[in-house]
């Protein structure tokens, strides 16, 4: 698992500013020189960036997504507890919890 640091304030869809966020995510394969081999791994929130983990038979040499062919990103979700800012991060809410909106994940995947 590789780790991500963005030292920009990241604002959630509910006002609580992240002033470092962290995004821990995986990746399978290798990008080509056109660039457009890249599949985006969404996971549940239960789950971790390690898609070939608990996608047996989807993501892996051989399989639809195939690291062979494919540069596959998996990042853990905003707000999990994989290694992505989550509850326990610094925010700058006065609250010691961090409420995150799929619309905040997604604004994540585009740092």
């Amino acid at each position: 698992m590789k780790k991500l640091k963005i030292f920009e304030p990241f604002e959630t869809e509910s006002g609580d500013m992240i002033p470092n966020l962290e995004i821990a995510y995986s990746t399978y394969g290798e990008l080509n020189s056109e660039g457009d081999n890249v599949v985006w791994i969404c996971h549940a929130l239960t789950a971790n960036s390690e898609a070939v983990d608990w996608w047996k038979g989807l993501v892996g040499a051989g399989y639809v997504i195939n690291p062979e062919e494919h540069f596959i990103i998996c990042a853990n979700v905003l707000g999990g507890c994989y290694g992505t800012t989550g509850p326990l991060s610094e925010i700058e809410s006065g609250t010691s919890s961090l409420t995150c909106a799929a619309r905040g994940c997604i604004r994540l995947a585009n740092c």
